[in-house]
């Protein structure tokens, strides 16, 4: 047991399905030309936060999914204006 949790109910998983739209892990390699493994976490309207996920484990009991991964930060915005959706990041400390 690991921080309370108990890894034997856990199983590894490289893609899920969140609200509709499919999100895959560093670790499916299936996935080559976009990067679909890089999401927003949290987004206030102060900051935005954004997980790198390095793979999912999964809770075969109950079914919840953990994401495994490097937190990224915004070091800089490009175009704020005119295309604030782009941005430079950088991974957390």
């Amino acid at each position: 047991m690991a921080m309370g949790i108990e890894l034997t109910h856990y199983k590894l998983v490289k893609k899920i399905v969140v609200n509709g739209v499919k999100v895959s892990s560093k670790s499916c390699t299936k996935v080559k030309k976009r990067n679909s493994h890089t999401v927003i976490v949290s987004e206030t309207s102060v900051n935005k936060r954004f997980l790198e996920v390095d793979f999912f484990l999964q809770n075969t009991e109950t079914s919840t999914v953990l994401a495994v991964g490097r937190q990224l930060k915004v070091k800089e915005k490009l175009l704020q204006d005119n295309v604030p959706h782009l941005q430079i990041v950088e991974y957390s400390r």
